[in-house]
């Protein structure tokens, strides 16, 4: 059963461990450091008290005792005013890219109108040419038939 298989399998494991032993010890370690790990489950420590359980994020008055030490207090400080900051720069940020965008949105609004304009200026240009071309072309057969009588 199960213990048969854990036994061949911990004697395949010796047996190759001292065939590669010399000439893979990296390859033995990394095996025996993966069964290790994930075993093994980190214990939290608090970074101001030395205080397994809580670690100074989770930290409240009732389970630190130097929650209050003035060192403490000046660090909690200095951290939720280093979160402020980046809010706040996050903030403008996001107002500067929506400002850059509406411009874009003006700018292609004023392209897109000058594009109609233009086309319609050569719509206009096309259709003088046709006409011009017509009184030209009508000005010649006429001047052909006053040459011709």
């Amino acid at each position: 059963g199960m213990l048969d298989e854990s036994n061949v399998a911990l004697a395949s494991v010796s047996s190759s461990y001292n065939d590669t032993a010399e000439s893979k010890p990296d390859q033995t370690k990394s095996a025996s450091n993966l069964s290790s790990t994930s075993t093994t489950k980190r214990k939290v420590k608090c970074g101001a008290c030395g205080l397994e359980g809580h670690n100074r994020a989770t930290a409240t008055p009732q389970i630190c005792p130097v929650y209050n030490d003035p060192k403490e207090i000046d660090q909690r400080a200095k951290k939720l005013q280093k979160k402020r900051e980046k809010a706040s720069a996050l903030e403008r940020e996001h107002e500067e890219f929506c400002r850059h965008k509406e411009q874009l949105r003006d700018r292609s609004e004023r392209l897109r109108e000058e594009m109609l304009s233009i086309q319609n200026d050569l719509e206009k240009s096309e259709q003088y040419t046709a006409e011009e071309a017509e009184r030209k072309r009508k000005a010649a057969e006429k001047a052909r038939r006053q040459a011709n009588r």
